[in-house]
């Protein structure tokens, strides 16, 4: 009698056991259960309908890619484009070709339930061809820009409905919006003629700037300078030697790309970017211009610009524009504050140069 209660005892806790594993289990599975579809509006007026929130993410955006890391949702990341390299945790994931021209094959072996890219704002964007083919697939195709001021936010709230975390949304945007708050209400004071002319010159190739339409003229324009090509005929004007040498800007901005030079997070070394600086400022008459003469020319990294991190480039030209007004904003402080709370990760990297 002993043994067969023994025996019986046993069962019983096996089976106890094997419920009680069971519930630990289920957690996963109850979080899977959540999951529903919903539609979203992306940055291009899209209906898209999506599982949310998705598990599994390819993101051919390096914006959504950083975004994705603030909101808490990095690890649903199980591919991105060539290049992405920031924030550093996504070193290391699965790449599936350039932004523009991924393999749709890659991305649709790897079955997800949403990929996020660049859609067609009259820049680069993701080849149609593409995106037919993902489409065809039954896979949700989100363009969500990330990198336009003017729909920041708006974007942001998207892609945090999409992953189920507007909390952190609306605590990330509440640190941007203190900041470009504190510029607007200083810059309003400015009269017309006290405002800075500025020449932005684009990554894409010398004399490529940005015209009205584009997030680099916002920038400036939010900063309180006149964007000197806010005028010109498309987005991204090429403009000519001998135009920049008659607007005569106060300022000049150069945007790098990290494989023109080093310059982001954990770089350290300046060389290369004093000898771009210095090889700008030797333009065959540029020596005339009053940004030179003043020593106001800014190299600036396309990590930053155009980014989740954005308000930070926007506390640099503020700075850079009217030092005067902007004594007390450290925009290095801006920076360290971001990427401490919300990244995770030490401050460490060459962003703009020179910082003053």
């Amino acid at each position: 009698m002993r043994l067969r209660w023994g025996i019986k005892g046993l069962l019983g806790t096996l089976l106890l056991l094997g419920l009680i594993a069971g519930c630990g289990k289920s957690q996963p599975g109850a979080v899977a259960e959540k999951a529903q579809k919903i539609t979203i509006t992306d940055s291009y007026g899209r209906q898209v309908e999506v599982v949310s929130p998705p598990t599994r993410i390819v993101s051919l955006n390096p914006n959504v890619t950083e975004m994705l890391y603030i909101l808490g949702a990095g690890e649903r990341i199980i591919a991105v484009s060539e290049g992405q390299q920031f924030p550093p945790q996504v070193r290391g994931k699965e790449t599936v070709g350039p932004t523009f021209t991924p393999s749709a094959e890659k991305i649709i072996a790897l079955r997800p339930d949403a990929v996020f890219a660049y859609g067609p704002s009259g820049g680069p964007a993701l080849k149609k061809e593409i995106a037919e083919q993902l489409e065809a697939a039954g896979i949700p195709l989100i363009y969500l820009d990330l990198y336009k001021p003017q729909t920041f936010s708006s974007d942001v709230r998207t892609l945090a409905k999409i992953v189920n975390q507007e909390k952190k949304a609306e605590d990330y945007l509440a640190v941007v919006d203190k900041y470009r708050q504190l510029i607007k209400e200083r810059i309003g004071r400015l009269k017309p003629e006290a405002k800075v002319r500025v020449y932005l010159e684009g990554r894409t190739g010398d004399y490529v700037t940005y015209s009205k339409g584009s997030g680099g003229d916002e920038r400036v324009t939010l900063a309180g300078g006149i964007n000197v090509a806010a005028n010109e005929p498309g987005k991204y004007p090429r403009v000519s030697p001998e135009w920049v040498l008659q607007k005569n800007p106060q300022v000049i901005v150069k945007e790098i790309l990290k494989d023109k030079a080093p310059m982001g997070y954990g770089v350290t070394d300046t060389k290369k970017l004093e000898e771009i600086r210095a090889a700008l400022m030797r333009r065959p008459g540029w020596d005339k211009l009053e940004a030179v003469k003043q020593g106001r020319v800014y190299l600036v990294s396309t990590e930053i610009s155009g980014s989740p991190r954005d308000i930070v480039l926007l506390c640099y030209y503020a700075k850079w524009f009217y030092p005067e007004l902007f004594t007390d904003l450290d925009p290095q402080a801006v920076h360290r504050e971001l990427l401490t709370k919300f990244y995770g990760v030490e401050p460490r990297g060459v962003w703009v140069y020179p910082e003053k």
